[in-house]
C-alpha cells in the first residue's frame, strides 16, 4: 500500500508523514493489524522504551497540563491497555504520528520511571 493513500497522511506534518511511512511498512512487513496495540508497540520500539507507562509519563510531561481530564483518562487507557481489535487507521489518529518525534526527544532527555515492587507491611492489630 502506498502511504500517500493512507487516510492519516494528509493530516500529518512532514515528520509525521515520515513516521507514518515507517509504521505502515513495519506493520505490512510483519503482517500485523493496524491496531492500537500495534501502534503502541511501534512507539515503544522506536523510542527504545520498555513499558507503555514510560510513554504515558512522557506524554504527561509534554501535554497533560493543557489537556482536559477526560482526554487524559482516555489517553492513559489507550497507552496502558491498547486494544488489538480497535482499528488505528482512522484519519483522526494522525496526531499521534505528529507527536512521536516529541516522544523520542523526551525519551532521550528524561530518565524512565523507576518501578519498584511493592513492600507489604502488616497493618492493624498485633493479633491479626
Amino acid at each position: 500500500m502506498r502511504v500517500e493513500n493512507d487516510p492519516r497522511y494528509t493530516n500529518c506534518t512532514s515528520e509525521g508523514k515520515a513516521e507514518l511511512s515507517v509504521y505502515v511498512n513495519w506493520i505490512e512487513q510483519n503482517g500485523l493489524p493496524d491496531s492500537e496495540f500495534s501502534f503502541v508497540a511501534y512507539a515503544l520500539g522506536r523510542a527504545q522504551l520498555k513499558h507503555p507507562r514510560d510513554i504515558y509519563q512522557l506524554w504527561e510531561s509534554i501535554a497533560a497540563e493543557t489537556t482536559p481530564q477526560n482526554v487524559r483518562v482516555q489517553t492513559r487507557r489507550f497507552l496502558m491497555n491498547p486494544s488489538k481489535s480497535i482499528n488505528f487507521s482512522a484519519a483522526e489518529t494522525a496526531g499521534w504520528f505528529n507527536f512521536l518525534p516529541a516522544i523520542y526527544q523526551a525519551a532521550r532527555s528524561k530518565a524512565p520511571l523507576d518501578v519498584l515492587p511493592p513492600s507489604f507491611v502488616k497493618v492493624g492489630f498485633p493479633r491479626l
